[in-house]
């Protein structure tokens, strides 16, 4: 667990969009697609700072560690499993891991918390830019 996260674990609720942002809402902006398929996950209009950052870095109890971006809604991703509240890098949420709709490549996370909505976590070298314009 990162402890600068901790000190506001309760005010990244307040900065968080929700989800279900239609990826085509703009024109000529940065589209982000997995690097393993091609295939459409966010974009960079979605990107939101959590814990006052867009970019993030953190080691998991197994000792793998992540580069790592936050984003409001990543609607070209399938959430997949259980929410755990364990080893989480933004407590109280919780986190279930996000991959890609399209390939099932494992591209980050979505993290969640009752009443608060939830935001998109993922790896950096698992997206690669389109640019649109």
């Amino acid at each position: 667990m990162l402890d600068a996260f901790d000190n506001q674990r309760h005010e990244w609720f307040d900065a968080v969009a929700a989800d279900g942002t239609e990826i085509d809402d703009d024109a000529g902006r940065v589209r982000l697609r997995c690097a393993a398929c091609g295939h459409l996950l966010t974009s960079a209009s979605q990107a939101v700072e959590i814990a006052g950052r867009l970019h993030h870095h953190a080691t998991n109890p197994a000792g793998f560690s992540f580069r790592f971006q936050t984003f409001a809604a990543a609607p070209g991703c399938d959430v997949v499993g259980t929410a755990h509240a364990e080893h989480s890098w933004f407590p109280p949420a919780r986190w279930q891991l996000a991959q890609c709709g399209a390939c099932a490549v494992h591209c980050g996370w979505r993290f969640s918390a009752p009443a608060a909505g939830g935001f998109f976590a993922l790896i950096e070298q698992c997206l690669v830019e389109d640019d649109e314009s």
